[in-house]
């Protein structure tokens, strides 16, 4: 998957890495399919009997929920530990000097084994703080743009392979997905086994063909944590980035902040939807494509929303700076505006910029501040931004007619919310 989703490339590589458990099986082919023309929803209720089956096969690689992949002839199960991994020749000249707190996870590191890269993903299982490496590998991701001509095939429970397997086939395979993400360029197939054991799998929506593998099972290996690893991996969720917002108690006279005072509220980019929920605004729709019930956003994606507020309509951009698919009210507005063809409400940016004043007190206003200016015969647009990679834009439009300014944007597009 080589686009949207920042983490993958890391992750596949940790794919790799995980497959250097060493363990000798028989290599599972692609399995043959008739064209009988049968689709993935006439063969549902044949993909549970399967499922089914699952639990009680001692192969798991004919288990989707075993955790379990393969590269070439090796086989690696999740989670294992450190000392797994490095007894298979994966080596690393990453920083391993960094502590996870209790069932805390850690950020992709590369591992190198004879010729291959790699990247895995570390989860704290024990009860105290502890060093990385006595941390257990417990995630992987791995797509296509990391393989070559010869790279060893990477297989999943059931002949599920990386760049061979299409969608119809995986839906027959493992059945329906617990929730499936529209992207622009990937539908993402997301099937849930218990809360931080997953596999989302992504599918180009040019070729069909599987492209990226995510699967993470974030258990304790030690018994007597299960009961708390449920418990806090619950509480994770609730706990993560919308709870560090911080509402600003003043505009400031900074223009690069992204600080703006929006329907008389001060806001800060990004900001958490739920900010705009408690202020009165009701999600009206999503614009893009979510396919799932819960509405909730793929981990690292964005999706296009309208939020309504007595009879104005604000069409923006909201963000899942998480890895994993949350819902969006957990998710963070990017991108507001305020005009007369978007949302008619008052807006106001630091030095006092605001809708309706006139051009005169505009170019007052922006005598010290870097910008840009593009000119039509209808409008000109002053575009703000403190340096070409400021992730913070602001637009702000001026009507030749009326020589009044008509429209407001400012947009974040920050990668994270650190």
């Amino acid at each position: 998957m080589k686009k949207k989703i920042t983490y993958i490339g890391a992750a596949f590589l940790s794919i790799l890495m995980l497959n250097g458990c060493g363990n000798k099986v028989t290599v599972i082919e692609q399995p043959h399919f008739s064209g009988s023309g049968e689709t993935a929803v006439e063969f549902s209720a044949k993909a549970k009997v399967m499922e089914q089956a699952d639990n009680r096969s001692a192969d798991p690689m004919e288990n989707q929920y075993s955790f379990t992949i393969k590269l070439g002839k090796q086989k690696l199960t999740f989670p294992m530990s450190y000392t797994d991994l490095t007894d298979q020749g994966f080596e690393t000249t990453d920083s391993l000097r960094q502590e996870l707190k209790p069932l805390e996870i850690s950020e992709d590191k590369l591992f190198f084994k004879d010729g291959k890269a790699i990247y895995a993903q570390f989860f704290n299982d024990t009860s105290k703080k502890q060093k990385l490496v006595d941390c257990s590998v417990s995630g992987i991701i791995i797509d296509t743009s990391m393989l070559t001509e010869d790279s060893a095939r990477v297989v999943l429970p059931k002949g599920v392979t990386l760049g061979v397997t299409n969608q119809a086939e995986i839906e027959y395979l493992y059945g329906p997905p617990n929730n499936t993400y529209g992207l622009e360029a990937d539908t993402q197939l997301s099937y849930e086994y218990d809360s931080g054991q997953n596999i989302l799998l992504n599918i180009d929506n040019g070729t069909r063909i599987l492209d990226s593998i995510d699967m993470h099972c974030y258990r304790p290996i030690y018994r007597e944590l299960q009961m708390e690893s449920i418990t806090v991996m619950g509480a994770y969720r609730k706990l993560e980035e919308p709870y560090r917002y911080k509402q600003p108690i003043d505009l400031g006279d900074d223009i690069y902040s992204s600080i703006v005072e929006y329907d008389y509220k001060l806001y800060e980019l990004p900001v958490p939807v739920r900010e705009f929920l408690d202020h009165g605004w009701t999600l009206e729709q999503l614009v893009s494509n979510v396919k799932n019930d819960n509405q909730e956003v793929a981990g690292m994606s964005d999706t296009q929303i309208i939020l309504t507020k007595t009879g104005q309509f604000l069409q923006t951009t909201v963000k899942n700076y998480s890895s994993r698919p949350e819902s969006i009210e957990n998710c963070y507005i990017t991108r507001v505006s305020a005009g007369s063809k978007t949302a008619d409400v008052e807006m106001m940016i630091p030095t006092g910029i605001t809708r309706g004043m006139s051009g005169k007190e505009l170019r007052k206003l922006l005598k010290k501040v870097k910008y840009k200016k593009e000119e039509t015969p209808e409008s000109t647009v002053y575009i703000v931004q403190k340096g070409e990679d400021s992730p913070a834009v602001t637009e702000i439009i001026l009507d030749s007619d009326k020589n009044t300014v008509d429209s407001i944007s400012v947009i974040d597009r920050r990668d994270t919310l650190e």
